[in-house]
């Protein structure tokens, strides 16, 4: 079961927090590096992501193998007979977004670094893509889960969240920013030439080129770019 109208709070400002209020029998999943706290009747309950099948032409799922989980997700309820509440961290400085599903079409791809929790009634699905860096065919992978549904999800992003809505649009964005966009949008590795490097130079792509119409969520502020500071 889960409540149409779930509370939550968010606070602070640089790093926040936010604080979830479930019903009784409300269930919600949750990225365990996220999780701050919760009350004692609010459970873990047996629960794994299933397999991914193919996805829709042109999108991530579509490009990519189904992947296992490359963070730790965890179903929890709420098995008190009163409102119970737990707290999710954010674990960059930067902004929490709440998504509702039910206003975007029921469909988002993001980061698997970015997800805080959602719904219990959210689909989940893992996808890993490789992204070829050079002609030598080394490549990077990126994982991502596509969220489905008309329930909320919560995402975290670091820095300013910019929104973008594209319309047969094509614009150039850094991978580490992209944090989430929905399904009409479709992207692909671009390589900057660089004249003063011999041709045999691995060229990373660190720039992907976004299209079609959609929204597109970026953060200025990648968590990639926060451990290469420190």
């Amino acid at each position: 079961m889960t409540s149409p109208s779930m509370k939550y709070e968010i606070s602070g400002n640089d790093l926040q927090c936010l604080e979830l209020q479930l019903s009784a029998g409300d269930r919600l999943i949750v990225s365990l590096e996220c999780l701050n706290s919760l009350d004692e009747a609010i459970r873990p309950e047996s629960w794994a992501i299933p397999p991914s099948p193919a996805g829709a032409p042109g999108t991530v799922a579509a490009e990519a193998a189904p992947a296992a989980s490359s963070i730790d997700l965890r179903m929890f309820h709420n098995s008190a007979t009163e409102d119970r509440n737990m707290v999710l961290s954010a674990a960059i400085p930067g902004r929490i977004i709440i998504l509702d599903l039910s206003r975007i079409g029921g469909e988002v791809f993001c980061r698997d670094a970015v997800f805080l929790g959602a719904s219990a009634d959210t689909e989940l699905r893992m996808h890993s893509r490789e992204l070829a860096v050079d002609s030598s065919g080394i490549s990077s992978p990126t994982h991502w889960l596509q969220l489905q549904g008309q329930g909320i999800a919560f995402l975290q992003a670091g820095g300013v969240v910019a929104k973008r809505k594209l319309k047969q649009e094509k614009l150039i964005a850094k991978l580490d920013g992209l944090v989430a966009y929905t399904p009409g949008i479709v992207w692909e590795g671009v390589a900057f030439e660089t004249p003063d490097l011999p041709a045999e130079t691995p060229r990373p792509s660190q720039f992907v080129a976004l299209s079609g119409t959609g929204t597109v969520l970026l953060q200025s502020y990648p968590l990639s770019g926060q451990k290469s500071s420190l």
